[in-house]
């Protein structure tokens, strides 16, 4: 008669006579251990490895809650208008903002924030961290608000674009073909070698299609540095004059 019961073994029996039973026992053995110091970690159903366990809460988590998914009142309301819209992307007050405002033309075209931070002044540091650590996840949100605006949009306008969380925005523009427009809002830097220069995205040069630039030093500069023909224009800084010169149709 057979006896049903597992036949038990001593190690060194199991060694001799049952070699690979003997090194999976103990490679069981010692993964259960692993996975019990790692809860994170846990054995392959095959046995083969030890394998990450995938971390729901974690991969939620990655969207920033500084992240603005739908457009905000004033975005929807620009959408709305019967004359070319141009996107700006809000920044710093003093600089980006007080450009865009002087250029504002309510006659031939309408203005625009791409409003995806929530409480801007708060989170800037956030987001610029966010956009040089994590471009991948940082590209996929922008993407997301930009595909439902694109059919009517004539632009985006861009007062600096070296930095990654400006990058990445210009290079969903040219994969979304929305036309970019670059309005720098200062003058070339003292070593004009390096006002191109970003460590982590590699930035040396302009990636908009057009240019409107502050006098012929940015003008010479943005031809110097640039691989491809780009449309340029001396328009002077509408802070610095009384009736900026700057069209955008």
């Amino acid at each position: 008669m057979i006896n049903p019961e597992p036949i038990l073994m001593s190690k060194t029996t199991k060694f001799f006579k049952h070699p690979v039973l003997f090194w999976k026992d103990a490679y069981r053995k010692k993964q259960l251990a692993v996975n019990a110091r790692h809860p994170d970690f846990a054995m392959s159903s095959n046995g083969g490895g030890a394998v990450a366990k995938p971390d729901v809460s974690k991969s939620e988590r990655i969207i920033p809650d500084w992240y603005k998914p739908e457009a905000g009142y004033e975005l929807k309301l620009a959408m709305e208008s019967t004359k070319p819209i141009f996107l700006y992307i809000p920044w710093i007050a003093e600089h980006t903002n007080t450009l865009i405002d002087n250029i504002q033309s309510e006659k031939d075209y309408t203005l625009a924030p791409l409003d995806f931070v929530v409480d801007l002044n708060a989170n800037r540091r956030d987001v610029l961290r966010f956009a040089r650590e994590n471009p991948d996840t940082y590209r996929k949100m922008i993407v997301r608000r930009l595909i439902p605006l694109r059919p009517k949009l004539a632009g985006i306008i861009f007062t600096f674009d070296w930095a990654p969380v400006m990058r990445v925005i210009a290079h969903v523009c040219e994969e979304l073909a929305i036309p970019r427009i670059l309005v720098p809002h200062e003058s070339v830097f003292v070593d004009k070698n390096k006002y191109y220069w970003d460590p982590k995205s590699y930035a040396s040069q302009p990636l908009a299609d057009v240019i409107l630039g502050w006098g012929n030093c940015r003008s010479q500069f943005s031809r110097t540095v640039a691989t491809r023909r780009l449309a340029l224009s001396v328009s002077g800084h509408p802070s610095l004059i009384s009736t900026p010169t700057i069209c955008l149709i």
